[in-house]
């Protein structure tokens, strides 16, 4: 079996289509920042101990399974969507193999299947997630591999995504290398996570390549499927603009670092709120150590007294 030539050109437009490129951005972007604002939540509740006890309380009784239950569940949802909506708009494309010649079956509806596969595998993750909260609480220690696998097989499918394509410019090449390192080097992260899971910076780390992905997807739709745009068409094949593309990638790269910054400050100053709402002002454990070195203090300055 082979796949259609023929097919792969008319089945594969070169540019795509902007919402093709926007939805997978705004759902890769939307997963990045949930993971910092939990990230971050957590550091923050982690190091702030006594009063905010209740706090913590409040919020575990507020879900029954855990956040990553529901997001385990959200993944899963995200994931049936993705896959039948990439297989049946606008057309039905069920069908993995020609079958109206069985003497010459080829493959038809390859990228279709691709990003179907990339799907089921964060769909996997999410059952997992789900699994590890329910009835099987041993997964926990492996969420994360499965987490990696997912990035991993996402940055290989998009890597041979390209890989003989008859038609293709060397832009469409470019901005899906960058994507393609980014989402291995996401998967690498992630599986050291493995081993290492209460290090916060290789979690902030997956959040941030995460947010990466989802901005580069919208980097991608503006460039390559630019006719979309009022006003705006695609980046012409050219080295400055190459070199531009290079370098906005590291942009985006300092965005997702300032994303997590501002996620980081509006959580801590969110819970600093509600710990004013109920009686207490201690952020990170601070007012403590003040208080106890203010009572230190007055105690070694009576006791110097004659």
């Amino acid at each position: 079996m082979v796949v259609d030539p023929e097919h792969w050109r008319e089945d594969c437009p070169l540019k795509g289509s902007t919402p093709g490129h926007v939805f997978p951005g705004i759902v890769f972007l939307a997963i990045g920042v949930w993971w910092t604002v939990k990230v971050s939540y957590r550091i923050i509740n982690t190091e702030s101990e006594g009063e905010n006890q209740k706090l913590a309380t409040l919020c575990q009784r507020s879900r029954k399974f855990g956040a990553e239950f529901w997001e385990g569940l959200v993944f899963v949802v995200l994931s049936i969507i993705g896959i039948v909506g990439v297989q049946s708009y606008p057309n039905m494309k069920w069908n993995l193999f020609n079958s109206t010649d069985a003497t010459n079956r080829v493959f038809v509806h390859t990228k279709e299947w691709q990003h179907c596969t990339i799907f089921a595998f964060f769909g996997i993750f999410g059952f997992v997630l789900i699994l590890s909260r329910t009835v099987m609480t041993g997964l926990r220690r492996y969420e994360m591999f499965f987490a990696a696998l997912a990035f991993f097989v996402e940055g290989m499918v998009f890597y041979f995504h390209l890989q003989g394509r008859v038609v293709g410019t060397e832009g469409d090449h470019v901005t899906h290398t960058m994507f393609v390192l980014t989402g291995l080097m996401t998967s690498g992260f992630t599986l050291v996570e493995v081993w290492m899971p209460s290090d916060n910076l290789l979690k902030f780390i997956r959040s941030g390549a995460t947010i990466v992905q989802g901005t580069w997807f919208f980097q991608i739709a503006y460039m390559l499927s630019g006719q979309t745009f009022e006003k705006c068409a695609p980046w012409e094949d050219t080295m400055p603009n190459f070199m531009f593309v290079t370098m906005v990638f590291f942009w985006h790269i300092a965005a997702s670092i300032i994303i997590i910054a501002v996620i980081f400050g509006t959580v801590s100053l969110c819970q600093r709120k509600v710990m004013k709402r109920n009686g207490t002002v201690k952020l990170w454990g601070v007012d403590d150590k003040m208080k106890a070195m203010d009572e230190e203090s007055t105690v070694k300055l009576l006791s110097d007294e004659p």
